[in-house]
């Protein structure tokens, strides 16, 4: 028997976002991020706290989350033990805004953004004389850690499967900002684990969901099982995923 280790940089919080304006129970925290709520309410045994994640506004100032593929959110019930602290265990959501209802008497002391990503080393930086290529780069670098997990996803904000295309899309730029090393080799793990006996590598792995047509045997993506090991040779001479896939 022999071992191989699928292991990752663990997902870690980083960054905590404090709200910069409360309007109608919603609270803007300033930065569209991967994150997960920090709580802190008080109110009777019971009562009950629900935070809804959106990344987007309508005009009218309520939650825009009609691209989102579904009503998520996190819910706390209270132990009516004073001011409580919550911070949830499992599920982030990419958001800049939160919309608080509270119900059987609840109330919000306290909330804010923590910001969860792998904590893949960062490697690379960059600064120049141009304030847009600075703002550019600084979004971009949002974007990324948002969807650095324990997979690479296209959007934080809806499925977060494992789409296969941002391993070889992204994975050149996503280098130079970050030891991705460990994270692409489990991704490679993914891949081969989820390879059918006829050869196809669908679009995501793990694959969770098996979807049909194009949305499992597209070639963009399940070509990432080529590309990904000669894109890491190509960037540090390391041969290591060539050799084993």
């Amino acid at each position: 028997m022999k071992g191989l280790s699928c292991a990752a940089p663990p997902i870690c919080a980083f960054d905590v976002l404090q709200p910069v304006r409360l309007d109608n129970n919603v609270y803007d925290l300033g930065q569209n991020a991967a994150m997960m709520p920090r709580l802190r309410a008080t109110g009777p045994a019971g009562s009950v706290v629900k935070i809804i994640p959106s990344e987007l506004l309508k005009p009218s100032g309520e939650l825009d989350d009609t691209v989102c593929g579904g009503k998520s959110y996190w819910s706390y019930t209270l132990a009516g033990t004073g001011n409580e602290a919550w911070f949830p265990k499992f599920f982030y959501r990419g958001a800049r805004y939160l919309k608080v209802e509270c119900t059987g008497g609840a109330e919000v002391t306290s909330l804010e953004g923590v910001v969860v990503h792998s904590s893949a080393a960062p490697v690379g930086q960059f600064s120049c004389s141009n304030d847009l290529f600075n703002r550019i780069r600084t979004l971009v670098r949002w974007a990324q850690r948002s969807n650095m997990m324990s997979v690479l996803t296209d959007c934080p904000h809806r499925e977060k499967l494992g789409w296969l295309e941002q391993y070889h899309l992204n994975g050149p730029s996503l280098r130079y900002e970050f030891d991705l090393t460990t994270l692409f080799a489990k991704g490679m793990n993914d891949m081969a684990d989820s390879q059918l006996e006829d050869g196809l590598v669908p679009d995501i792995a793990p694959e969770y969901v098996k979807f049909s047509g194009g949305f499992r045997d597209s070639p963009e993506w399940g070509s990432a099982v080529v590309l990904v090991p000669w894109q890491q040779y190509q960037f540090s001479g390391d041969l290591q995923l060539l050799r084993r896939y």
